[in-house]
Formats: C-alpha cells, sequence, structure tokens
C-alpha cells in the first residue's frame, strides 16, 4: 500500500473521530438542554431550535438518529482501520517472526488496533466532546441541530423502523410516549435545593416556592378558624360596645351573629362603626353591618382564595356540609400559608427572644414560636434538636402530639420546661423556656 493510502485511511479515521465527537456532543447537549428553553428559543425565531423541538417531541427518533450516525462512523473506522493498517501490519510482523501463525498474528493485532481506537474514540470522541458539551449546552446543541436533522433525513427509513420496535417494546414495560418530558414536583423541589446551595437562590424564596406546593394541596379547613376561637359580636350591642370588643381584640372585622353563632347577620368593619358614631345618626349595627359571604369547608384554598379575590371579600364565613358555621377565613389567613405570617403597622415588634426572668437557680426566656431550634441552640446554650421540625412551635407540637393550648407544659432532659403561653387554632406563637442554671453552667464547661 502506498504513503498515500495510508494518509488516506488516517484522514478517513480522522473525519469519523470528529463525526463521533459531534455527534456525542450533540447528544449530551440536548440532553442537559431545559425543554422550555428551546420553546423560547423558537418562539424568539431560532431555526436550529425547530429541529431541537421536533426531536424533543420524541427523544427516539433523536437518539436513534444519534446511535446510527455513531454506528456509522464506529463501523467505517474499524473497517478502514482493518484494511488498511491490520493486515499489512500482519503481514510485516509475519515476515519477521515466520514461526508465528498468521491467524495469530492477526487475532493479537486486531486485539490492539481495536483497543488502541477505542481508546482514541473514547477520549477525543466521547469524554472530550461531551465535557464541553455539557457546559455549552445550548450553543453546541444549537450548532449541531442541522447536522443532526440532515443524519435522520439520511436514515429515516431505518429510524423510522427502530423507533417503531423500540417504542413497542417500552410500551409492553408502560411506558406509553416516550417524547413525554413532565418535570415533576418532586423535580422542581431537588432544582431548589440545588440553587440553594450554590447560592443562586436564598432559604426564603425556596421557602415560599415550597409553600406554594403545599398551598395546592390544602383546603379550607386546614386554614380557617375554627369556631371555638372564633370573635363575633352580638347583634344586640351597641356601636360603642362594638367598637370597644373591636379595640380589645385588635381586629378591624368580625362577624356579627343573631341569636347564636349560626346565625351569622353580617360583617362589621371598625372603620363603619367609628363612621357611625361620629355623625351620631342614631344607627344601630344592624344598619353598617356589610353582607356576608359563605364558602364550604371543603373548597380548595386556591379555588377559595380566587374567589374571595373575585368578589373582593376579606373575610368570608365557613361552613360545613350541614350549613352549620365552622369557623372564618380571611385573605390574610390565605396568604400567610405562602409568605408567613403578616404583620400590619399595628402589631408591636418584639424581640424573637428575650428574658423575662432571672433568678439565681434559673432563667425564664420568652421565645416568639417561629424562632429556628438553632438559634435557641445559640442563644440559650440548650440542645432542642428534633429532625423531625425546625421550630420551636414546632417542636412543642411534636412532643405534645397534638396542637397545644394555652398553658401546655413539657418537661425535657436538664430539667427544662416549655409551657405554651399565646397560641391560637393554627400556631404557637409564643414559648417561655425555663432552663435551670446549673445547665447553663454545665453547657459553658464543655
Amino acid at each position: 500500500m502506498g504513503s498515500s493510502n495510508y494518509v488516506s485511511s488516517i484522514l478517513v479515521i480522522l473525519l469519523a473521530l470528529v463525526f463521533n465527537g459531534i455527534l456525542a456532543a450533540s447528544e449530551i447537549a440536548f440532553v442537559s438542554m431545559k425543554r422550555h428553553r428551546i420553546k423560547r428559543l423558537v418562539e424568539e425565531g431560532y431555526r436550529p431550535a425547530r429541529i431541537l423541538e421536533k426531536f424533543s417531541e420524541d427523544t427516539s427518533k433523536f437518539f436513534t438518529t444519534i446511535q446510527f450516525g455513531i454506528s456509522f462512523v464506529g463501523f467505517l473506522s474499524s473497517m478502514v482501520a482493518a484494511q488498511s493498517f491490520v493486515e499489512p501490519l500482519v503481514q510485516w510482523l509475519h515476515s519477521i517472526h515466520p514461526g508465528i501463525s498468521i491467524s495469530l498474528l492477526s487475532a493479537v493485532v486486531n486485539v490492539l488496533m481495536s483497543i488502541l481506537l477505542a481508546l482514541i474514540f473514547m477520549i477525543f470522541g466521547e469524554l472530550v466532546p461531551k465535557s464541553l458539551a455539557y457546559h455549552m449546552s445550548e450553543k453546541v446543541a444549537l450548532k449541531t441541530a442541522t447536522f443532526l436533522n440532515i443524519i435522520y433525513t439520511i436514515f429515516m427509513p431505518l429510524i423510522f423502523f427502530v423507533s417503531s420496535i423500540v417504542n413497542g417494546i417500552l410500551k409492553l414495560f408502560g411506558i406509553s410516549e416516550v417524547s413525554s418530558y413532565a418535570i415533576s414536583e418532586e423535580d422542581i423541589r431537588d432544582m431548589l435545593q440545588i440553587g440553594e446551595s450554590q447560592g443562586v437562590i436564598e432559604e426564603t424564596e425556596k421557602e415560599m416556592i415550597y409553600s406554594i406546593f403545599e398551598f395546592g394541596d390544602k383546603v379550607v379547613r386546614d386554614v380557617f378558624v375554627p369556631r371555638p376561637y372564633l370573635f363575633a359580636i352580638p347583634i344586640t350591642s351597641t356601636l360603642e360596645e362594638a367598637l370597644d370588643k373591636l379595640l380589645e381584640s385588635g381586629h378591624s372585622r368580625a362577624p356579627v351573629y343573631g341569636e347564636n353563632l349560626d346565625d351569622i347577620r353580617g360583617i362589621i368593619h371598625i372603620k363603619d362603626v367609628v363612621k357611625a358614631i361620629y355623625k351620631g345618626a342614631g344607627k344601630s349595627i344592624n344598619d353598617i353591618l356589610r353582607a356576608p359571604y359563605f364558602i364550604p369547608e371543603t373548597w380548595p384554598l386556591v379555588k377559595a382564595f380566587m374567589e374571595m379575590r373575585k368578589n373582593r371579600v376579606v373575610m368570608a364565613i365557613v361552613i360545613d356540609e350541614y350549613g352549620t358555621v365552622s369557623g372564618i377565613i380571611t385573605m390574610e389567613d390565605i396568604l400567610e400559608e405562602i409568605v408567613g405570617e403578616i404583620r400590619d403597622e399595628y402589631d408591636v415588634e418584639e424581640d424573637p427572644i428575650k428574658v423575662v426572668e432571672e433568678t439565681d437557680t434559673y432563667t425564664v426566656y420568652e421565645v416568639q414560636g417561629i424562632v429556628s431550634l438553632k438559634d435557641i441552640a445559640e442563644e440559650l446554650e440548650v440542645e432542642l434538636d428534633d429532625k423531625e421540625v425546625d421550630t420551636i412551635g414546632g417542636f412543642v407540637i411534636y412532643k405534645l402530639g397534638r396542637f397545644p393550648k394555652v398553658g401546655d407544659v413539657i418537661e425535657i432532659e436538664g430539667g427544662i420546661t416549655l409551657e405554651v403561653v399565646d397560641a391560637d387554632s393554627r400556631r404557637v406563637r409564643k414559648v417561655r423556656i425555663k432552663v435551670p442554671k446549673h445547665k447553663t453552667n454545665t453547657e459553658h464547661e464543655r
């Protein structure tokens, strides 16, 4: 074989190596590229993105195209190497060592040549292109889309045949559509976790998105203020009495009932009461009532939010299946399920952890329910770690095994006591923690 033939064979193998690299890079680039990004590029008018969208609609066609291309260049390079290098090399070795059979030399040379080609193609045709494509997925995917489409067009009959077989086999395993690509809630949670660890999003942002997922699973019954905790004003009250009760409770509005809580006559607003008293027109509560809005306790929270917003309702009366009043729900209650507790300008800002009593033998701390166990451990120098919960309010609920009431006391290891001093129907607002001085001293010595 002439030197020109050797050069041409090497060029063919190098060309096959380049094609293999392009195919490997396009595969990892396509897999790494987000489907929503492809759709965005299509909307922006990128023609190669349309090809990617076509492949994303049936991924079996894409992977079959890649496999056909890789198989073809692999077969081509092996055939060229065998004809151009293996046979001449075997003849040359046999002339030097005539005692060794040609079949043995052929087997050894074929194995060595296969290993050499495999290493070259693995490094320069797979690993390097894939690593580069992983870091430039969008650019590589768009650049190679047209090339892949040409291969797909060339091998279309075979690709269609093989894809049909693949889809048929997958259906036996209960996978009906290879093209289906659905992002699950768990996928998004995992991405948020990764984003937080990499500093892309804040913990508060992650928790808010988590709350939105949970929000969609809740019903009115999960977040409303139940009947035993319901603040309401009897219709027999005077305007002055109603104003006093509203001011004392800290509420700006309240239901007004007749004979009992099942007889809700309307909603009273503090500004209407003040206006009526100021004008002194001899009005009664009945004259300034706003029409009540009723919703079932089984409604999804999302539906309740949408209906209350559409009807411009801030407070709704919650009823059960028999029409009995179960409680109330406000727009604030609903929004707090997403953003956490909402404080207005009249709420007094308090220290999350403060000392309320101290003697020679113990220290009493008043702690807000949302304070994390980690912060308590640092501030009070006591360990309340529990893998099940994150906050002191959650810790109390977990230890009691029920929703706590004001006055509930929990004793834990080390002589530490926790007393619930403020709680409503849905959360623990404040807890008093009594820590013996010997406990604190022991922690310091450690």
